[in-house]
Parts: C-alpha cells; sequence; structure tokens
C-alpha cells in the first residue's frame, strides 16, 4: 500500500503533532501431575502459515520448520508473574455450581441425542476429551456455556470432582494462533486458563474451568437516561444521567460525564480493573520477547493494510448491513487512509491482544485471567489500552477510565513512550470503537446474534465523541456520517433504544 502521499506532519517523530482539546474522557493529569504427549505427530508451521492469506512468507525461516506435537496432555507451568510482575494463582478447585446450572447439567448420552449445532458439543469431541482426561464417557455431565463472538463452542464437563472446560473451533489459523501464543503466555507465568489436552488437526482443547465470573459481571448497576430515549435532549432538562440509587449529577459536554461522584475505587469491579490493567502492561512489556517467534507465523502484523481491512471496512460494511445507504465508502475513502497511516506509524510496538475487553477476563476469588488471546499480534500498546477503558460492554466513567490508565502506566517498566498518551488513547479509542460497531453489526446482521445490538448505540456514540475530539479539520467527514449513523438507530434497532452511551 503506498501511503507516500501522506504529509510528514501526520507522522509521531517525537510526539502527536497537534495540541488536543481538552477530552471528556481523559482530561485530567495525574493440574494434574506431568502426562506425556499422547499422540507425537509433528505439527508443521508452514501449513499454518499457508492457511493464512495474511501471513508474510519468509520472514520466519527457522519457525517454518518448527515441529510441534499436533495433540497431546500437559500440566501447566507454575504462576509465576512476567516481568517484575507476580500473578497469583488460586487453587485449582471445582467452581461452585449452582442448583439451577447442575440441573441443566445433562450425562453425555443426552446431550448428543438432542444436539443442536452451534450449541451443544460434537459426540467425537466428548469421546475425545473423556479419553485424554482419563474419564468414562458416561461418567461426566456436560453443560453447553453461552457462546461468544466467535464460532467456538465450549462445554463444561463435570466429573463430580472437578470440572474442565471442552473447546471446540473450527478454524485453524485460529487456533495455531490460540494454541501456540497460549503456550508461550502459560510458559511465562501469564494468567491464563491452562491448557490440559489438545488435538489442533480437530480443533479440541480441554482447559482449566475458571468459572464464570467476566469482570463486565461485577460492574455496579447501570447508569440510566431519565426519560428513556438513546440520547439525553442535549440542553433539555431531564437529560442528565444518574447511576441507579444515587442523585448526582454525571452530566455534562453533549452528554458525557462530567463529574463521577458515584466511582468507588475500593469496590471489586474496580480492583479488579486495575488488576487487569497490570496484567495488560506486563504483557506489553515482555509479551514480545516470548511471543516473537510465534506470533509472526499466525497472525499478520498491525499496519495500514490491517487497519484498513479489519478496522476501518469492517465498520462501514457493518454500517451497510445495518442499513446505511449512499456512497459513503468512496466519499470517506481518503479519511480512512488517514486513520490507517497515523495506526500504523505509532511508534511503540509490542505484543497487543487486540480484544482486550471486559467480557474477556474472567475474575475468580481475586484474581484476573485473561481469555480468548487468538487474535494478537505485533501492534501499538494503546490500542489495547483504549480497548479496555472505551470498552461498550461496561458504562465506565472519567474516573473509572482515568483508574486504569494510571494502574497501566504505573506498572509499566520496560521503556516505553507517554507523550501525549491521552490523545493517543483516544485517537486508538476511535479506531477500536469502529471495528466493535462493525462487529456488532455483523454479528447481529450477517450471523443471528441479535443480542450484540444491545451494544451498538454505545458504540457508535463513543466513536463519534471521540471523532469531534481529532483535532479540527482532520475526519470531517467521518464526523457528520457518525452523527447520521447515530440519529437513524432507532429506527434500525424497532424503537427508541435505552442505554447510557458513555
Amino acid at each position: 500500500m503506498n501511503l507516500a502521499w501522506i504529509p510528514a506532519r501526520w507522522t509521531w517523530p517525537r510526539s502527536w503533532p497537534w495540541t488536543w482539546p481538552v477530552s471528556p474522557f481523559l482530561e485530567s493529569d495525574p493440574g494434574s501431575a506431568n502426562v506425556p504427549d499422547l499422540e507425537t505427530r509433528p505439527l508443521n508451521l508452514t501449513r499454518i502459515s499457508a492457511l493464512n492469506p495474511c501471513r508474510m512468507p519468509g520472514t520466519n525461516p527457522d519457525l517454518s520448520q518448527a515441529q510441534l506435537p499436533a495433540s497431546g496432555c500437559r500440566a501447566a507451568p507454575a504462576g509465576q508473574g512476567a516481568g517484575n510482575a507476580t500473578f497469583s494463582r488460586s487453587a485449582r478447585l471445582t467452581p461452585n455450581l449452582s442448583p439451577a446450572r447442575q440441573r441443566g447439567s445433562k450425562d453425555i448420552k443426552a446431550m448428543t441425542d438432542t444436539q443442536s449445532e452451534g450449541v451443544t458439543p460434537s459426540r467425537e469431541a466428548l469421546d475425545w476429551a473423556a479419553e485424554r482426561w482419563g474419564q468414562d464417557p458416561g461418567g461426566l455431565s456436560a453443560t453447553p456455556l453461552p457462546g461468544d463472538a466467535s464460532r467456538r463452542r465450549y462445554t463444561r464437563l463435570d466429573s463430580g470432582d472437578e470440572t474442565r472446560i471442552l473447546l471446540e473451533s473450527p478454524d485453524p489459523v485460529e487456533n495455531a494462533a490460540w494454541f501456540l501464543e497460549g503456550r508461550r503466555l502459560l510458559k511465562e507465568g501469564f494468567p491464563l486458563p491452562e491448557i490440559m489436552a489438545w488435538n489442533l488437526e480437530r480443533g479440541f482443547f480441554l482447559v482449566e474451568d475458571l468459572g464464570d465470573v467476566h469482570l463486565s459481571d461485577l460492574e455496579p448497576p447501570p447508569v440510566s437516561w431519565e426519560g428513556g430515549g438513546l440520547l439525553p435532549s442535549e440542553g433539555a432538562a431531564g437529560g442528565a444521567p444518574k447511576r441507579e440509587g444515587e442523585g448526582g449529577d454525571h452530566g455534562g459536554g453533549d452528554g458525557g460525564p462530567a463529574a463521577d461522584s458515584g466511582f468507588d475505587p475500593e469496590t471489586e469491579f474496580a480492583c479488579a480493573c486495575r488488576k487487569a490493567a497490570q496484567v495488560l502492561a506486563a504483557l506489553h512489556d515482555r509479551g514480545w520477547q516470548c511471543l516473537a517467534p510465534v506470533a509472526d507465523a499466525v497472525a499478520p502484523p498491525y499496519d495500514a493494510e490491517f487497519v484498513l481491512a479489519h478496522e476501518w471496512s469492517y465498520f462501514l460494511d457493518g454500517a451497510r448491513l445495518m442499513g446505511m445507504e449512499g456512497t459513503f465508502e468512496r466519499e470517506l475513502a481518503q479519511e480512512g487512509r488517514k486513520i490507517a497511516a497515523l495506526a500504523a506509524s505509532e511508534r511503540e510496538r509490542s505484543f497487543i491482544h487486540r480484544d482486550f475487553q471486559s467480557r474477556n477476563v474472567l475474575v475468580r476469588d481475586g484474581e484476573v485471567y485473561l481469555i480468548d488471546w487468538q487474535g494478537g499480534r505485533l501492534g501499538p500498546p494503546f490500542y489495547d489500552l483504549a480497548s479496555f477503558v472505551f470498552d461498550p460492554y461496561t458504562e465506565l466513567t472519567l474516573a473509572a477510565r482515568e483508574d486504569i490508565a494510571y494502574a497501566y502506566l504505573a506498572a509499566r517498566v520496560s521503556p516505553h513512550d507517554t507523550d501525549d498518551w491521552r490523545g493517543r488513547t483516544r485517537f486508538f479509542g476511535l479506531v477500536r470503537l469502529m471495528q466493535a460497531a462493525g462487529a456488532y453489526a455483523h454479528l447481529a446482521r450477517a450471523r443471528g446474534k441479535p443480542n450484540f445490538l444491545r451494544y451498538l448505540p454505545r458504540a457508535v456514540w463513543r466513536a463519534r465523541q471521540l471523532a469531534r475530539d481529532m483535532p479540527e479539520g482532520l475526519l470531517p467527514g467521518l464526523c457528520s456520517f457518525l452523527d447520521d449513523y447515530l440519529a437513524r438507530l432507532p429506527g434500525m434497532l424497532g424503537g427508541t433504544w435505552t442505554c447510557a452511551l458513555w
């Protein structure tokens, strides 16, 4: 991709070239015993690279000849910290299953007799998991777990003494990334679920059960708009959002938060957010050192071409699926290239998770664990921080965002660039929110998962706020498009859509 047309003032040699306005978002300174491999058929990474259309051939010749077991069992390493961080790992215990969840379990035979594609596990996977676990298939109960945005299937298997999670995934490239990167991160002591057994060819994995509590589940009661509707009436009485049970005014700046009297930094949610930010800092400090040999083989780098395809075009395609009309793709093409060039020119690079949000952080016994790391690649660290603080699954207030950002910056130990970190976080927040809005639209309209539409208004609204926050004249077309998109959303969603948007 030829980016020679980008003026020099759109690069970041030392600091962002603009004086950023005060933002309404970030404004004030501050197992088991070791088991030998059961199968030794090698996994040649040349094949994995060939399956990945975005893979740049020949960039890592040593790795292309690496031989790894395509299937096996192993115990996880001790939970030592990465870098200077130490992640305590709670003793592996069977999660407390509620009576309702226990009643919902079925034995394997009953499960497969009523199998529904995309919900229940396959008979083949259940038999494989029982064999690798050393259990009698008839003695296991299997409970399908709610799916996520991917095509993976999760099932909780219960032997009566302990539980494990059976993961089935049909994507060979994604499986290779998840497995190879996960093993490396576990070896370095990062808090991930242990990988007990695997079969890459069939896409079967048996992993540690860390329970069902996601970080987003710990968030305090939601904020609601008085009077309902998609947006409060700007300047109208009764439009200020209030947290349930409180009378403090959280309004300000076009409906965004100006004060955060309801934020309590000592809640379980706030403490878990800080711990997650510290893990993210360690991932950026140490992740690339341990993952460089494998990430290049399974994931393209976060460059301008990647941004255009997987962030910008994905967002516009999603808007089209939602019903936006016209020739906006052509009209906004130049601004898309600006965004891609700016994102790719970020000077600091490390291993990024690329989906670091509250649904991908599990919390158990006060400790946090990362999941769904298969999108990890070389990229700008502030993309992950922005994904966290502008996460559409949460209603983080300004004070909460600041709390997370400071915890992250304080935990970084390797040399890193903090010049205008707020401006860079806001920019990557815009990029990430466009990707999230595109994902929600595709999941709802193309893959039959309408429940994700509940998060679309918040993603679009926050993206609009951050686009307005860019230097004047940088993205006028995108600002207008987001205004129009947001105005049309109530009709697209079948009426008023009540939610807190910031």
